[in-house]
């Protein structure tokens, strides 16, 4: 794992006793809330987390009951029959 070999190199060449992951977290945090739209995301992670959805809505069968939803006819509500 990276944050073991991170560990080290900063024991090694810092005096660290350990990696601060709280630390860590919030700056990754700090840069994830900066994106507003998917413009804004690094070039590829769009396609990539789109992949990855798919892949799992398809290990969970996700993806037919959607299919399923948006070809079932719409049903009105007392809502927007009183409108």
């Amino acid at each position: 794992m990276i944050t073991k070999r991170v560990e080290k190199v900063l024991q090694q060449n810092y005096g660290r006793k350990e990696l601060d992951k709280g630390r860590v977290m919030i700056e990754v945090v700090k840069r994830f809330d900066a994106w507003e739209t998917t413009n804004d995301l690094p070039p590829g992670v769009e396609e990539h987390a789109a992949k990855l959805f798919r892949t799992l809505n398809a290990m969970f069968g996700l993806e037919q009951k959607a299919a399923k939803r948006r070809s079932a006819p719409k049903r009105s509500t007392a809502a927007e029959g009183s409108a």
